[in-house]
Protein backbone atom coordinates (compact mmCIF):
# COMPACT_ATOMS: atom_id res chain seq x y z
CA UNK A 1 0.00 0.00 0.00
CA UNK A 2 2.86 2.39 0.68
CA UNK A 3 4.29 1.77 -2.81
CA UNK A 4 0.92 2.38 -4.33
CA UNK A 5 0.49 5.66 -2.37
CA UNK A 6 3.92 6.97 -3.48
CA UNK A 7 3.38 5.96 -7.08
CA UNK A 8 0.07 7.72 -7.15
CA UNK A 9 1.39 10.88 -5.56
CA UNK A 10 4.22 11.03 -8.11
CA UNK A 11 1.64 11.22 -10.87
CA UNK A 12 0.03 14.20 -9.22
CA UNK A 13 -3.40 13.08 -10.25
CA UNK A 14 -6.36 15.06 -8.98
CA UNK A 15 -9.60 13.29 -8.11
CA UNK A 16 -12.41 14.86 -6.17
CA UNK A 17 -15.53 12.86 -7.02
CA UNK A 18 -16.28 9.26 -7.81
CA UNK A 19 -18.34 6.18 -6.96
CA UNK A 20 -17.60 2.80 -5.56
CA UNK A 21 -19.29 -0.58 -5.70
CA UNK A 22 -18.72 -1.72 -2.18
CA UNK A 23 -19.29 -5.18 -0.75
CA UNK A 24 -18.63 -6.39 2.77
CA UNK A 25 -19.79 -9.66 4.33
CA UNK A 26 -23.40 -10.09 3.21
CA UNK A 27 -24.15 -6.46 2.35
CA UNK A 28 -23.49 -4.47 -0.79
CA UNK A 29 -24.14 -0.93 -1.99
CA UNK A 30 -22.96 1.72 -4.43
CA UNK A 31 -21.98 5.14 -3.17
CA UNK A 32 -21.13 8.43 -4.84
CA UNK A 33 -18.98 10.55 -2.56
CA UNK A 34 -16.62 13.54 -2.33
CA UNK A 35 -13.31 12.57 -0.81
CA UNK A 36 -10.00 14.18 -0.11
CA UNK A 37 -7.27 13.40 -2.56
CA UNK A 38 -5.06 11.10 -0.45
CA UNK A 39 -7.96 8.87 0.53
CA UNK A 40 -9.07 8.69 -3.05
CA UNK A 41 -5.75 7.64 -4.42
CA UNK A 42 -5.01 5.03 -1.82
CA UNK A 43 -6.98 2.49 -3.83
CA UNK A 44 -5.54 3.49 -7.20
CA UNK A 45 -2.27 2.31 -8.56
CA UNK A 46 -1.04 2.95 -12.15
CA UNK A 47 -0.10 -0.18 -14.00
CA UNK A 48 2.51 0.01 -16.63
CA UNK A 49 2.01 -1.56 -20.01
CA UNK A 50 3.06 -5.15 -20.02
CA UNK A 51 3.00 -5.47 -16.25
CA UNK A 52 0.94 -8.09 -14.56
CA UNK A 53 -0.91 -7.01 -11.44
CA UNK A 54 -1.13 -8.85 -8.17
CA UNK A 55 -3.89 -11.37 -7.61
CA UNK A 56 -5.85 -8.76 -5.72
CA UNK A 57 -5.50 -6.10 -8.43
CA UNK A 58 -7.94 -5.71 -11.34
CA UNK A 59 -7.38 -3.63 -14.44
CA UNK A 60 -9.76 -0.81 -15.32
CA UNK A 61 -9.65 2.79 -16.45
CA UNK A 62 -9.65 5.91 -14.31
CA UNK A 63 -10.54 9.45 -15.21
CA UNK A 64 -10.24 12.83 -13.69
CA UNK A 65 -13.39 14.17 -12.04
CA UNK A 66 -15.33 10.99 -12.82
CA UNK A 67 -15.04 11.43 -16.64
CA UNK A 68 -14.27 7.97 -17.91
CA UNK A 69 -12.58 7.39 -21.26
CA UNK A 70 -14.82 5.31 -23.59
CA UNK A 71 -13.00 5.45 -26.94
CA UNK A 72 -11.92 2.17 -28.49
CA UNK A 73 -10.30 3.59 -31.61
CA UNK A 74 -6.93 2.13 -32.59
CA UNK A 75 -6.19 5.09 -34.85
CA UNK A 76 -6.62 7.86 -32.34
CA UNK A 77 -5.21 6.76 -29.02
CA UNK A 78 -5.64 9.17 -26.16
CA UNK A 79 -2.93 11.49 -24.93
CA UNK A 80 -0.59 10.21 -22.30
CA UNK A 81 -1.89 11.06 -18.84
CA UNK A 82 -3.20 9.27 -15.81
CA UNK A 83 -6.53 8.91 -17.49
CA UNK A 84 -4.90 7.33 -20.51
CA UNK A 85 -3.13 4.64 -18.61
CA UNK A 86 -4.44 1.42 -17.14
CA UNK A 87 -5.06 1.67 -13.43
CA UNK A 88 -4.99 -1.13 -10.92
CA UNK A 89 -7.81 -1.36 -8.42
CA UNK A 90 -6.94 -2.72 -5.04
CA UNK A 91 -9.46 -5.51 -4.61
CA UNK A 92 -8.83 -5.74 -0.90
CA UNK A 93 -11.66 -3.19 -0.73
CA UNK A 94 -14.03 -5.59 -2.54
CA UNK A 95 -15.01 -8.98 -1.15
CA UNK A 96 -16.87 -9.96 -4.33
CA UNK A 97 -14.75 -9.51 -7.48
CA UNK A 98 -17.78 -10.17 -9.71
CA UNK A 99 -18.59 -6.48 -9.33
CA UNK A 100 -15.77 -5.85 -11.82
CA UNK A 101 -14.73 -7.50 -15.04
CA UNK A 102 -11.18 -8.69 -15.22
CA UNK A 103 -9.69 -8.90 -18.75
CA UNK A 104 -8.41 -12.42 -18.27
CA UNK A 105 -8.42 -13.01 -22.01
CA UNK A 106 -5.50 -10.55 -22.47
CA UNK A 107 -2.15 -12.14 -22.77
CA UNK A 108 0.05 -10.84 -20.00
CA UNK A 109 2.99 -10.51 -22.40
CA UNK A 110 1.09 -8.65 -25.10
CA UNK A 111 1.52 -4.96 -25.63
CA UNK A 112 -2.05 -3.76 -25.21
CA UNK A 113 -3.19 -0.20 -25.10
CA UNK A 114 -5.81 1.54 -23.05
CA UNK A 115 -8.02 1.95 -26.07
CA UNK A 116 -8.13 -1.85 -26.33
CA UNK A 117 -9.80 -2.19 -22.93
CA UNK A 118 -13.39 -1.29 -23.83
CA UNK A 119 -13.38 -3.80 -26.67
CA UNK A 120 -12.40 -6.46 -24.19
CA UNK A 121 -15.38 -5.75 -21.93
CA UNK A 122 -13.59 -3.63 -19.34
CA UNK A 123 -15.90 -1.01 -17.82
CA UNK A 124 -14.34 2.34 -16.86
CA UNK A 125 -15.07 3.04 -13.22
CA UNK A 126 -13.80 5.34 -10.55
CA UNK A 127 -13.80 3.88 -7.06
CA UNK A 128 -13.47 5.75 -3.84
CA UNK A 129 -12.37 4.58 -0.46
CA UNK A 130 -15.23 4.34 2.02
CA UNK A 131 -14.47 4.65 5.68
CA UNK A 132 -15.99 2.38 8.29
CA UNK A 133 -19.22 3.75 9.68
CA UNK A 134 -19.04 5.13 13.16
CA UNK A 135 -22.57 4.10 14.14
CA UNK A 136 -24.01 0.66 14.72
CA UNK A 137 -25.67 -0.96 11.74
CA UNK A 138 -28.73 -3.16 11.45
CA UNK A 139 -30.27 -5.18 8.62
CA UNK A 140 -32.89 -2.44 8.19
CA UNK A 141 -30.14 -0.10 6.91
CA UNK A 142 -29.64 -2.26 3.83
CA UNK A 143 -32.47 -2.85 1.37
CA UNK A 144 -30.66 -4.93 -1.18
CA UNK A 145 -31.52 -8.36 0.24
CA UNK A 146 -34.55 -10.34 -0.84
CA UNK A 147 -37.60 -9.51 1.25
CA UNK A 148 -39.62 -12.58 2.19
CA UNK A 149 -42.56 -11.14 4.13
CA UNK A 150 -44.40 -9.48 1.19
CA UNK A 151 -44.55 -12.82 -0.57
CA UNK A 152 -45.67 -14.56 2.58
CA UNK A 153 -48.40 -12.00 3.07
CA UNK A 154 -49.56 -12.51 -0.50
CA UNK A 155 -49.52 -16.29 -0.07
CA UNK A 156 -51.43 -15.99 3.19
CA UNK A 157 -54.01 -13.72 1.56
CA UNK A 158 -54.49 -16.13 -1.34
CA UNK A 159 -54.79 -19.07 1.06
CA UNK A 160 -57.31 -17.24 3.25
CA UNK A 161 -59.46 -16.12 0.34
CA UNK A 162 -59.35 -19.61 -1.16
CA UNK A 163 -60.36 -21.18 2.14
CA UNK A 164 -63.26 -18.77 2.53
CA UNK A 165 -64.40 -19.39 -1.03
CA UNK A 166 -64.19 -23.16 -0.59
CA UNK A 167 -66.05 -23.03 2.73
CA UNK A 168 -68.75 -20.78 1.29
CA UNK A 169 -69.20 -23.02 -1.73
CA UNK A 170 -69.31 -26.14 0.42
CA UNK A 171 -71.89 -24.58 2.76
CA UNK A 172 -74.04 -23.55 -0.18
CA UNK A 173 -73.82 -27.02 -1.70
CA UNK A 174 -74.62 -28.63 1.67
CA UNK A 175 -77.66 -26.42 2.24
CA UNK A 176 -78.96 -27.16 -1.24
CA UNK A 177 -78.48 -30.90 -0.76
CA UNK A 178 -80.14 -30.79 2.66
CA UNK A 179 -83.11 -28.87 1.26
CA UNK A 180 -83.61 -31.48 -1.45
CA UNK A 181 -83.36 -34.29 1.09
CA UNK A 182 -85.94 -32.64 3.37
CA UNK A 183 -88.31 -32.14 0.43
CA UNK A 184 -88.10 -35.82 -0.46
CA UNK A 185 -88.62 -36.91 3.15
CA UNK A 186 -91.51 -34.50 3.63
CA UNK A 187 -93.27 -36.03 0.62
CA UNK A 188 -92.69 -39.53 2.02
CA UNK A 189 -93.98 -38.45 5.45
CA UNK A 190 -97.11 -37.03 3.82
CA UNK A 191 -97.82 -40.38 2.17
CA UNK A 192 -97.37 -42.22 5.48
CA UNK A 193 -99.51 -39.85 7.55
CA UNK A 194 -103.00 -40.85 8.69
CA UNK A 195 -105.35 -39.39 6.10
CA UNK A 196 -108.16 -37.43 7.73
CA UNK A 197 -109.06 -34.81 5.15
CA UNK A 198 -107.89 -31.97 7.36
CA UNK A 199 -104.89 -31.02 5.28
CA UNK A 200 -101.23 -31.71 5.66
CA UNK A 201 -99.65 -31.82 9.04
CA UNK A 202 -96.82 -29.42 9.63
CA UNK A 203 -93.56 -31.12 8.79
CA UNK A 204 -91.12 -31.19 11.67
CA UNK A 205 -87.46 -31.67 10.84
CA UNK A 206 -85.11 -33.25 13.36
CA UNK A 207 -81.57 -32.03 13.85
CA UNK A 208 -80.29 -34.67 11.43
CA UNK A 209 -82.78 -33.71 8.70
CA UNK A 210 -85.29 -36.55 9.21
CA UNK A 211 -88.91 -35.43 8.82
CA UNK A 212 -91.67 -36.27 11.36
CA UNK A 213 -89.52 -38.76 13.23
CA UNK A 214 -87.70 -37.01 16.08
CA UNK A 215 -84.84 -38.61 17.92
CA UNK A 216 -86.33 -37.50 21.22
CA UNK A 217 -89.45 -35.69 22.33
CA UNK A 218 -88.63 -32.37 23.92
CA UNK A 219 -89.75 -32.22 27.53
CA UNK A 220 -92.16 -29.36 28.11
CA UNK A 221 -91.24 -26.84 30.76
CA UNK A 222 -94.22 -27.82 32.88
CA UNK A 223 -94.68 -28.81 36.48
CA UNK A 224 -96.87 -31.80 37.22
CA UNK A 225 -100.15 -30.09 38.17
CA UNK A 226 -102.40 -31.21 40.95
CA UNK A 227 -105.29 -32.79 39.06
CA UNK A 228 -108.64 -32.54 40.87
CA UNK A 229 -112.30 -33.30 40.31
CA UNK A 230 -114.56 -30.33 41.03
CA UNK A 231 -118.15 -29.58 40.09
CA UNK A 232 -118.34 -32.25 37.43
CA UNK A 233 -115.04 -31.21 35.83
CA UNK A 234 -111.44 -32.26 36.00
CA UNK A 235 -109.20 -29.28 36.68
CA UNK A 236 -105.44 -28.87 36.68
CA UNK A 237 -104.28 -26.81 39.64
CA UNK A 238 -100.88 -25.17 39.20
CA UNK A 239 -98.46 -24.59 42.11
CA UNK A 240 -99.61 -20.94 42.33
CA UNK A 241 -103.24 -22.04 42.70
CA UNK A 242 -104.45 -21.32 39.17
CA UNK A 243 -107.14 -23.77 38.05
CA UNK A 244 -107.64 -24.77 34.42
CA UNK A 245 -110.48 -27.07 33.38
CA UNK A 246 -109.43 -30.21 31.51
CA UNK A 247 -112.25 -31.25 29.22
CA UNK A 248 -111.54 -34.81 28.13
CA UNK A 249 -112.18 -35.94 24.58
CA UNK A 250 -110.25 -39.14 24.41
CA UNK A 251 -109.61 -42.49 22.79
CA UNK A 252 -108.47 -45.91 23.95
CA UNK A 253 -105.22 -47.27 22.52
CA UNK A 254 -105.08 -50.98 23.17
CA UNK A 255 -102.18 -53.41 23.01
CA UNK A 256 -100.03 -52.99 26.11
CA UNK A 257 -102.39 -55.13 28.17
CA UNK A 258 -101.88 -58.08 25.79
CA UNK A 259 -99.04 -60.56 25.50
CA UNK A 260 -97.42 -58.22 22.97
CA UNK A 261 -96.85 -55.60 25.70
CA UNK A 262 -96.97 -52.76 23.18
CA UNK A 263 -99.74 -50.64 21.62
CA UNK A 264 -101.06 -51.89 18.30
CA UNK A 265 -100.18 -50.33 14.97
CA UNK A 266 -96.59 -49.17 15.38
CA UNK A 267 -95.22 -51.55 12.73
CA UNK A 268 -95.24 -48.85 10.04
CA UNK A 269 -94.38 -50.27 6.60
CA UNK A 270 -95.35 -49.84 2.95
CA UNK A 271 -98.66 -51.67 3.45
CA UNK A 272 -100.02 -50.54 6.80
CA UNK A 273 -99.14 -49.49 10.31
CA UNK A 274 -98.14 -46.09 11.55
CA UNK A 275 -95.95 -44.34 14.13
CA UNK A 276 -96.52 -42.83 17.55
CA UNK A 277 -95.67 -39.42 16.06
CA UNK A 278 -98.40 -39.72 13.41
CA UNK A 279 -100.97 -41.00 15.92
CA UNK A 280 -100.35 -38.09 18.28
CA UNK A 281 -100.46 -35.64 15.35
CA UNK A 282 -103.73 -37.14 14.10
CA UNK A 283 -105.33 -36.88 17.53
CA UNK A 284 -104.31 -33.27 17.95
CA UNK A 285 -105.56 -32.28 14.48
CA UNK A 286 -108.93 -33.81 15.25
CA UNK A 287 -109.41 -32.23 18.64
CA UNK A 288 -108.64 -35.22 20.88
CA UNK A 289 -106.81 -34.30 24.04
CA UNK A 290 -106.53 -37.54 26.01
CA UNK A 291 -105.55 -41.19 25.57
CA UNK A 292 -106.58 -44.05 27.85
CA UNK A 293 -103.71 -46.52 27.84
CA UNK A 294 -104.61 -50.04 29.06
CA UNK A 295 -101.86 -51.94 30.89
CA UNK A 296 -101.40 -55.31 32.57
CA UNK A 297 -100.51 -55.69 36.24
CA UNK A 298 -98.40 -58.74 35.39
CA UNK A 299 -96.36 -56.79 32.81
CA UNK A 300 -95.79 -53.98 35.30
CA UNK A 301 -94.50 -56.42 37.91
CA UNK A 302 -92.22 -58.18 35.40
CA UNK A 303 -91.30 -55.02 33.44
CA UNK A 304 -91.89 -57.02 30.27
CA UNK A 305 -90.23 -55.67 27.11
CA UNK A 306 -92.40 -55.39 23.98
CA UNK A 307 -92.66 -58.29 21.57
CA UNK A 308 -90.01 -58.19 18.87
CA UNK A 309 -91.11 -57.14 15.39
CA UNK A 310 -94.26 -55.22 16.31
CA UNK A 311 -92.59 -51.81 16.32
CA UNK A 312 -90.73 -50.25 13.41
CA UNK A 313 -87.83 -49.00 15.47
CA UNK A 314 -86.42 -46.82 12.70
CA UNK A 315 -89.75 -45.07 12.13
CA UNK A 316 -90.28 -44.75 15.91
CA UNK A 317 -86.71 -44.01 16.86
CA UNK A 318 -87.65 -41.82 19.86
CA UNK A 319 -89.25 -44.81 21.57
CA UNK A 320 -87.29 -46.59 24.26
CA UNK A 321 -88.40 -50.21 23.99
CA UNK A 322 -85.99 -51.62 26.53
CA UNK A 323 -88.71 -52.49 29.04
CA UNK A 324 -92.40 -52.19 29.76
CA UNK A 325 -91.99 -49.00 31.79
CA UNK A 326 -89.72 -47.29 29.24
CA UNK A 327 -92.27 -48.08 26.54
CA UNK A 328 -95.04 -46.44 28.60
CA UNK A 329 -92.80 -43.45 29.25
CA UNK A 330 -92.06 -43.06 25.54
CA UNK A 331 -95.76 -43.05 24.66
CA UNK A 332 -96.54 -40.55 27.42
CA UNK A 333 -93.82 -38.21 26.16
CA UNK A 334 -95.00 -38.50 22.56
CA UNK A 335 -98.53 -37.56 23.64
CA UNK A 336 -97.28 -34.72 25.82
CA UNK A 337 -95.43 -33.35 22.80
CA UNK A 338 -98.90 -32.77 21.29
CA UNK A 339 -100.50 -31.53 24.53
CA UNK A 340 -102.42 -34.80 25.00
CA UNK A 341 -103.02 -36.23 28.48
CA UNK A 342 -102.75 -39.93 29.37
CA UNK A 343 -104.89 -42.03 31.70
CA UNK A 344 -103.33 -45.34 32.78
CA UNK A 345 -105.96 -48.09 32.90
CA UNK A 346 -105.34 -51.15 35.10
CA UNK A 347 -106.94 -53.27 32.44
CA UNK A 348 -105.97 -56.85 33.13
CA UNK A 349 -104.29 -58.73 35.94
CA UNK A 350 -102.49 -61.10 33.60
CA UNK A 351 -102.02 -60.55 29.88
CA UNK A 352 -102.82 -64.07 28.72
CA UNK A 353 -106.53 -64.13 29.54
CA UNK A 354 -109.45 -61.85 30.23
CA UNK A 355 -108.80 -62.08 33.94
CA UNK A 356 -109.95 -59.45 36.32
CA UNK A 357 -113.61 -59.81 37.25
CA UNK A 358 -112.34 -58.41 40.55
CA UNK A 359 -109.40 -56.10 41.22
CA UNK A 360 -107.29 -59.12 42.27
CA UNK A 361 -107.24 -62.91 41.94
CA UNK A 362 -105.28 -65.90 43.22
CA UNK A 363 -102.39 -65.24 40.80
CA UNK A 364 -102.24 -61.49 41.41
CA UNK A 365 -103.22 -60.85 45.03
CA UNK A 366 -104.16 -57.41 46.24
CA UNK A 367 -100.67 -56.79 47.64
CA UNK A 368 -99.14 -57.14 44.17
CA UNK A 369 -101.76 -54.82 42.73
CA UNK A 370 -100.74 -52.19 45.25
CA UNK A 371 -97.09 -52.81 44.31
CA UNK A 372 -97.90 -52.15 40.65
CA UNK A 373 -99.27 -48.78 41.72
CA UNK A 374 -95.93 -48.08 43.39
CA UNK A 375 -94.13 -48.90 40.14
CA UNK A 376 -96.37 -46.57 38.14
CA UNK A 377 -95.82 -43.72 40.57
CA UNK A 378 -92.07 -44.27 40.57
CA UNK A 379 -91.88 -44.25 36.77
CA UNK A 380 -94.45 -41.57 35.91
CA UNK A 381 -95.18 -39.25 38.83
CA UNK A 382 -92.82 -36.40 37.90
CA UNK A 383 -92.67 -33.16 35.94
CA UNK A 384 -91.28 -35.05 32.92
CA UNK A 385 -94.62 -36.88 32.62
CA UNK A 386 -96.79 -33.93 33.55
CA UNK A 387 -99.59 -35.12 31.24
CA UNK A 388 -100.42 -38.30 33.21
CA UNK A 389 -103.65 -37.34 34.96
CA UNK A 390 -104.25 -40.49 37.00
CA UNK A 391 -105.18 -44.18 37.07
CA UNK A 392 -108.34 -46.02 36.09
CA UNK A 393 -108.22 -48.21 39.19
CA UNK A 394 -109.71 -51.34 37.59
CA UNK A 395 -111.24 -52.03 34.24
CA UNK A 396 -114.68 -53.71 34.29
CA UNK A 397 -114.87 -55.24 37.77
CA UNK A 398 -118.00 -57.09 36.65
CA UNK A 399 -117.83 -59.78 39.37
CA UNK A 400 -117.77 -57.25 42.19
CA UNK A 401 -120.61 -56.06 44.40
CA UNK A 402 -121.38 -52.56 45.55
CA UNK A 403 -121.92 -51.44 49.12
CA UNK A 404 -122.64 -54.84 50.72
CA UNK A 405 -119.71 -54.47 53.11
CA UNK A 406 -117.99 -57.69 52.07
CA UNK A 407 -114.27 -56.77 51.69
CA UNK A 408 -113.57 -59.55 49.20
CA UNK A 409 -116.11 -58.27 46.65
CA UNK A 410 -117.35 -54.82 47.64
CA UNK A 411 -115.95 -52.59 44.93
CA UNK A 412 -116.77 -49.43 46.85
CA UNK A 413 -114.36 -50.60 49.54
CA UNK A 414 -111.81 -51.98 47.08
CA UNK A 415 -111.76 -48.81 44.97
CA UNK A 416 -111.27 -46.68 48.08
CA UNK A 417 -108.31 -48.84 49.15
CA UNK A 418 -106.65 -48.64 45.73
CA UNK A 419 -107.34 -44.93 45.37
CA UNK A 420 -105.93 -44.03 48.76
CA UNK A 421 -102.78 -46.03 48.05
CA UNK A 422 -102.36 -44.24 44.71
CA UNK A 423 -102.65 -40.87 46.44
CA UNK A 424 -100.07 -41.88 49.01
CA UNK A 425 -97.45 -42.42 46.28
CA UNK A 426 -98.60 -39.72 43.85
CA UNK A 427 -100.93 -37.13 45.41
CA UNK A 428 -101.20 -35.16 42.14
CA UNK A 429 -103.20 -37.84 40.34
CA UNK A 430 -106.93 -38.56 40.36
CA UNK A 431 -108.55 -41.99 40.67
CA UNK A 432 -111.10 -43.13 38.05
CA UNK A 433 -113.68 -45.61 39.38
CA UNK A 434 -115.75 -47.73 37.01
CA UNK A 435 -119.04 -49.42 37.78
CA UNK A 436 -119.90 -53.08 38.17
CA UNK A 437 -122.42 -55.23 36.32
CA UNK A 438 -124.95 -55.57 39.12
CA UNK A 439 -127.42 -57.92 37.46
CA UNK A 440 -130.71 -56.94 35.87
CA UNK A 441 -131.90 -53.40 36.39
CA UNK A 442 -135.31 -51.79 35.88
CA UNK A 443 -136.12 -48.37 34.60
CA UNK A 444 -138.74 -46.21 32.93
CA UNK A 445 -138.02 -45.23 29.32
CA UNK A 446 -140.59 -43.21 27.36
CA UNK A 447 -143.23 -44.02 29.96
CA UNK A 448 -142.59 -47.73 29.78
CA UNK A 449 -140.90 -49.99 32.29
CA UNK A 450 -137.85 -51.80 31.01
CA UNK A 451 -135.55 -54.45 32.35
CA UNK A 452 -131.97 -53.95 31.27
CA UNK A 453 -128.44 -55.03 32.07
CA UNK A 454 -125.41 -52.83 32.55
CA UNK A 455 -122.34 -53.07 30.42
CA UNK A 456 -119.39 -54.50 32.29
CA UNK A 457 -118.10 -51.53 34.21
CA UNK A 458 -121.26 -49.54 33.64
CA UNK A 459 -123.21 -50.20 36.84
CA UNK A 460 -122.86 -47.22 39.12
CA UNK A 461 -126.36 -47.25 40.58
CA UNK A 462 -125.03 -48.18 44.02
CA UNK A 463 -122.91 -45.02 44.22
CA UNK A 464 -126.09 -43.06 44.89
CA UNK A 465 -126.38 -44.68 48.32
CA UNK A 466 -122.80 -45.82 48.95
CA UNK A 467 -120.18 -43.50 47.48
CA UNK A 468 -116.49 -44.27 47.19
CA UNK A 469 -114.56 -42.25 49.73
CA UNK A 470 -110.91 -41.18 49.33
CA UNK A 471 -108.86 -39.70 52.14
CA UNK A 472 -108.11 -36.63 49.98
CA UNK A 473 -111.03 -34.56 48.63
CA UNK A 474 -111.56 -33.76 44.97
CA UNK A 475 -109.70 -36.84 43.77
CA UNK A 476 -112.53 -39.15 42.67
CA UNK A 477 -113.85 -39.46 39.11
CA UNK A 478 -116.67 -41.91 38.29
CA UNK A 479 -116.22 -43.39 34.82
CA UNK A 480 -118.97 -45.86 33.81
CA UNK A 481 -118.50 -47.76 30.60
CA UNK A 482 -120.76 -46.78 27.76
CA UNK A 483 -120.53 -47.93 24.16
CA UNK A 484 -121.79 -46.06 21.15
CA UNK A 485 -123.94 -47.49 18.37
CA UNK A 486 -120.80 -48.33 16.44
CA UNK A 487 -120.27 -51.06 19.05
CA UNK A 488 -123.84 -52.16 19.66
CA UNK A 489 -127.19 -51.46 17.98
CA UNK A 490 -129.41 -50.36 20.83
CA UNK A 491 -132.58 -50.05 18.76
CA UNK A 492 -132.50 -53.75 17.99
CA UNK A 493 -132.05 -54.72 21.66
CA UNK A 494 -133.01 -51.68 23.75
CA UNK A 495 -133.47 -53.76 26.89
CA UNK A 496 -129.68 -54.13 27.07
CA UNK A 497 -128.99 -50.41 27.05
CA UNK A 498 -127.52 -49.10 30.28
Amino acid sequence: MEDSRRSTNDLGASFSRGSIAFTRDDRSARFEVDVVQPDHQVVLAPLRIGEEGDDHVYITASTENSNSYHSSSHDNPPSSSLSSRPTGINTQYSAHPTVFERPTDVDATSDYRLYDLPSRGVQPITITYVEETSRSESPKDYKGRLRVWPGLMLLLSIFTLSSVAIAFGAKKSYDSSKSRMISVQAAAAKRRAIQDGLGDDISEVADDGVVNNPRTYTTKSCSLPNYQSKNGQIVAVSPNGTEVAVGIKGVNWFGMETLNAVPFGLWQNDQNGTTVFDIASFLQRNGFNSVRLPVSVGHLLDDTPPAVGLVNRQANRAMNLKSYMTTIQSIVQAMGYRQITVLISMHTLLPNDNSGGLWYDKNIPEALVLKSFDLLAKGLCSDTYWNVIGIDLKNEPHLATWGDGIPATDWALGAAKLGNHMLSVCPQWVGFVEGINGGPQTGIIDGKSWVYYNWWGGGLQGAATKAVEFNVPHKLVYSPHYYTVCIFRYRERPHLAA
